[in-house]
């Protein structure tokens, strides 16, 4: 039994990155009976962050510290293996599309996916999470890149979130208006896109539930 026990600590100290966090269920799943959490809290090994989620600590900090959104989400997408993505206006100041800095706070980071953890809404973040399901498209992975990153064939500082291309993107944050999202700001950041793929942003007009496709050679001005 010792040695089983040694041999899941093991898996989870390979598998979790200092400062990183994993869920009850990723433990389970990996082996790590439910008594066995507070164990692992008792000596140090994992922090308890809030219920069912616990992060690997940093030496002199405390499950109390505002923790990273980027830190957040990469654990999501590359540990616990949730299917989520970041998108929307999100998706797009990543990817240096931008077009004002916010005022009094930080952007919300939006967040699309069919099973969201309950507890992401939840946590001392150093950004609000928005939540939205990838309803708004007939094909929900259009526009997505390829999901076959294995966390553990790479190291934590080669881990990219999962986000919306520019295309998906701005039809995400179109979506919002006008309710949380600027049309003037919408305006300046679509000009700027000046790089869209005329083909993917066809291919997503047409699977999305909610916009009018227009036609083809709109298209080609927009990609011109």
């Amino acid at each position: 039994m010792a040695t089983e026990r040694s041999q899941n600590l093991k898996k989870v100290l390979d598998a979790v990155p200092t400062g990183y966090l994993i869920d009850a269920a990723w433990l389970t799943a990996h082996g790590v009976a439910y008594e066995t959490f507070r164990d692992y809290v008792k000596r140090g090994w994992l922090e308890r962050v809030t219920r069912g989620l616990f992060r690997r600590p940093f030496p002199g900090t405390s499950a109390s510290d505002t923790i990273d959104w980027k830190i957040c989400l990469l654990s999501v997408q590359h540990i616990m293996r949730y299917d989520a993505h970041v998108g929307g206006m999100t998706a797009l100041a990543q990817q240096g599309h931008g077009h004002y800095l916010r005022l009094g706070g930080n952007a919300p980071v939006w967040v699309y996916g069919e099973a969201i953890p309950n507890w992401l809404s939840k946590l001392p973040l150093n950004a609000p999470i928005e939540t939205r399901s990838r309803s708004l498209f007939g094909d929900p992975k259009l526009g997505l890149p390829d999901d076959t990153t294995d966390a553990g064939q790479t190291l934590p500082w080669d881990w990219q979130l999962r986000m919306s291309s520019p295309e998906r993107a701005i039809l995400e944050a179109i979506d919002e208006l006008p309710d949380h999202e600027s049309f003037h700001n919408l305006d300046m950041v679509f000009e700027s896109l000046t790089t869209l793929r005329p083909k993917m942003l066809s291919a997503l007009l047409y699977s999305c539930r909610k916009i009018k496709c227009p036609s083809s050679e709109h298209l080609a001005q927009i990609g011109a």
